[in-house]
């Protein structure tokens, strides 16, 4: 029986798997050359026939194949079929193939017949409804429209009543916008200026993203930081082609009355006209405002302009705040900072006629409130001394609902945070706010520019416009095209999925059927569900995947008002950065920089001087780990040679840190010291407490740890990591110099490596995807 047994399977080894695939091979060979092929029809189609129908499938067979489709011999899990053809279905069948393409027969005939591939939805065997399982008596029948004039009257009435008008009400407006076509979702986003702004940052950063510093910039003593800002940006750029209106109260908007101002213009401004304010009231209160249209094409032009004035620079560090606002680090610039900004402004304005406002501070937190001083037209310079005379707003992190739980502790004014105890700051707006709240108090912000520029963590869509359903398939029909644009933008990036989220906005009961935003939202519930996905999500998966969320949130249709697809995802950015930008080469610009106080650094010689760097003048000291501790003993570490260390102590901060850990790099012909490190001590110091004492000591003592000392501490760590009984206690110390590093920034770029190297070698010793 054995050796019939494998006599039986022979042909596929026992893989059903790869007999299906055979099979399946060998019979699309078989009608290749059964039928002789008359057109491209069907391409890329992949038909299964599920039961009788009519014509029989025999006829259906050889239409598809004829016209360049295939046919499905199987249908399982896997299968690659594209389209399901069937006249009956059994409910349980519905319920499998709820999220295929099941079409009739005469999606086939039709095509054939007219010569071009047909609708499919035009097609369906499957009625939308029986996916949503809703009970047939619940199920709205759209009448046909009636010419008369709607009774508004009754259009917020419950009941058949109510629902006749507002379906006839749709079905008005559907003649002039209707969110079941084809190219409403892309004209949606071509026309919206939250998508252009978002698509637009998004390309701005990966520009900035791929920007190479100087190699050996030579940077000052104190960080600066410059936040470059248009003046009314959308108003500005559009007034490019309107100079006539230069001296007239103007605004950005779609024109209606229900739509809201994107930005209007400092004349405008002087009548109360603010950003976000509906055309109406505005209109109101300047009766004379002239409303212009989106300009997208200029808008991208003036952005373009901004950014390539401020890489040409070639400072050490440009972060994308958005597509007409840039932070930048210009500690390496040789000019005071507001020179550099007098020629920034100068340069802008010549080539895109419009005035940007600058910003000038130590941290991202002065150089911000340093602009709303600036603006308009201006550049402000500000000290952490100044910062108590702004509003508490003005700070970051600071909404309408936390300045309320601030005013009820006395707060209007950032100094006024000095006098409330840090216990009721944290009772009111939480511990993490409260610290923060408490750095801004005295001009403080430990936040860095290499922060904000984040790899995309989410992809999505949401639409919240002119959405109208009548029916349950109409839902479905509308979420199918969301899923479309949704999947588009997944192929835009190099991204792996890993979450799904549906929002559904739902109209509130007791607001009005018309909302006051001409075809708005108005006033809905927001619910969300999430689901976890696929790595590699196909088309069919997403739609399958959405459709049951969409199915649980359980949205009536003529209460459904918007939609939010989001797919949380972790990109490769290494990989996008390689395929789509290309290297960089010099940007031109008008301006002319001088970026070097110095002239341009010499190699480093090759000389060999003990690793203590020279001690700065008192009160500090710096020391290294060799003499706090005075391990005299260890003559193997002492005697060992590194680099130059005057040659170090000059260079900038950001060299030093690449040398720091890599100086066989920049040294080829030094060999590395050879450290008599065991994975059980660090300078006699074993537990954990007593290495954390250590720590405490050796970083309070310096800025930053010599090249040597961060060696030693470095090679203690992987070694640890090795050992299963001693790797917990590494892990704890790396996390231990986080919190005693958060004001030292060279300590700060040290915990970064050895997180780095702890999670490599965690991984490689448990092959988990993230242990800590």
């Amino acid at each position: 029986m054995e050796g019939e047994s494998n006599q039986k399977y022979s042909h596929h080894g026992g893989n059903f798997g790869s007999y299906f695939r055979q099979k399946q091979e060998k019979l699309a060979l078989q009608d290749d050359n059964e039928y002789s092929k008359k057109s491209n029809i069907f391409a890329n189609c992949k038909v299964y026939i599920n039961g009788n129908t009519d014509p029989p499938a025999i006829i259906l067979k050889k239409l598809i194949i004829e016209n360049g489709g295939e046919i499905c011999a199987f249908l399982g899990r896997k299968s690659s079929a594209t389209h399901i053809m069937a006249t009956h279905l059994t409910n349980q069948k519905i319920k499998d193939f709820a999220n295929h393409r099941v079409v009739l027969p005469e999606w086939v005939t039709e095509s054939v017949k007219l010569g071009v591939l047909q609708d499919w939805t035009k097609f369906r065997t499957i009625k939308i409804e029986s996916c949503f399982n809703v009970p047939s008596d619940k199920v709205l029948v759209v009448p046909k429209q009636d010419p008369a004039a709607l009774n508004m009257n009754i259009i917020d009435s419950p009941g058949t009543k109510g629902d006749k008008v507002r379906i006839e009400w749709i079905l008005n407006h559907r003649l002039k916008i209707n969110c079941l076509n084809k190219s409403f979702i892309s004209d949606y986003f071509n026309q919206s200026r939250l998508h252009f702004m978002s698509t637009r940052k998004l390309q701005l950063r990966r520009k900035c993203r791929t920007y190479q510093p100087p190699l050996f910039p030579t940077q000052g003593s104190e960080r600066t930081l410059i936040h470059v800002d248009y003046d009314s940006f959308f108003v500005s750029a559009s007034l490019r082609s309107r100079p006539d209106l230069s001296d007239q109260p103007v605004c950005v908007s779609n024109g209606s009355s229900g739509s809201d101002i994107a930005s209007a213009n400092y004349k405008a401004r002087e009548y109360g006209v603010s950003n976000g304010m509906w055309v109406g009231k505005a209109k109101q209160l300047c009766p004379n405002l002239i409303c212009l249209p989106f300009d997208f094409t200029e808008y991208a032009k003036c952005s373009d302009i901004l950014y390539d004035t401020l890489l040409a620079l070639n400072p050490l560090r440009i972060s994308a705040i958005s597509l007409d606002e840039a932070l930048v680090d210009i500690s390496n610039m040789a000019d005071e900072a507001e020179t550099v900004s007098q020629e920034i402004r100068r340069s802008i304005k010549d080539q895109a006629g419009i005035d940007v406002s600058i910003g000038i501070g130590s941290n991202i937190l002065l150089a911000r409130l340093a602009l709303k001083k600036a603006k308009p037209k201006g550049q402000c310079v500000l000290s952490p001394e100044q910062v108590g005379e702004f509003n508490i707003r003005d700070l970051p992190g600071v909404g309408r609902q936390v300045q309320q739980k601030l005013d009820k502790l006395g707060i209007e004014k950032v100094s006024d945070l000095k006098s409330v105890p840090l216990s009721k700051l944290n009772s009111a707006v939480g511990n993490a706010l409260s610290r923060k709240l408490h750095e801004y108090a005295y001009g403080k912000d430990t936040d860095d520019i290499r922060t904000l520029d984040t790899p995309i963590k989410t992809v999505g869509i949401e639409i919240g416009w002119a959405i109208r359903l009548i029916s349950n398939e109409e839902v479905a029909q509308f979420v199918f095209n969301c899923c479309e644009e949704l999947f588009s933008r997944l192929n835009a990036v190099n991204a792996y999925c890993e979450m799904i989220t549906v929002k559904q906005y739902r109209k509130m009961s007791d607001a009005p059927f018309v909302a006051p935003k001409h075809l708005g939202h108005g006033h809905c519930d927001i619910a969300s569900k999430t689901k976890k996905v696929n790595n590699k999500l196909t088309f069919e998966e997403l739609v399958e995947d959405v459709m049951f969320l969409i199915q649980q949130l359980n949205c009536p249709p003529l209460e459904f008002r918007g939609i939010g697809l989001h797919m949380q995802v972790k990109e490769v950015e290494s990989e996008i950065e390689s395929r789509e930008e290309p290297a960089r080469k010099p940007f031109q610009s008008r301006i002319k920089f001088s970026t070097t106080k110095l002239p341009p650094p010499v190699t480093p010689t090759k000389q060999v001087l003990p690793s203590i760097l020279p001690k700065p003048p008192p009160p500090k000291k710096r020391f290294t780990v060799t003499q706090l501790f005075q391990d005299a003993n260890d003559a193997s570490y002492t005697s060992q040679a590194s680099l130059n260390a005057r040659i170090l102590s000059e260079l900038p901060s950001q060299t030093r840190r690449q040398i720091l850990l890599n100086e066989d790099d920049y040294l080829p012909s030094l060999s590395a010291p050879s450290l008599p490190l065991v994975t059980t001590d660090f300078l006699g110091k074993t537990s954990l407490s007593e290495l954390r004492k250590l720590l405490k000591k050796w970083i309070d003592s310096c800025a930053a740890p010599t090249s040597n000392d961060a060696r030693r501490f470095f090679n203690f760590i992987r070694l640890s990591i090795t050992e299963d009984t001693l790797w917990a206690r590494a892990a704890k110390l790396v996390d231990w110099i986080k919190v005693l590093a958060k004001d030292k920034p060279e300590w700060l770029y040290y915990h970064s490596l050895l997180y780095e190297e702890t999670q490599k070698q965690l991984l490689a010793k448990n092959k988990a995807t993230k242990l800590f």
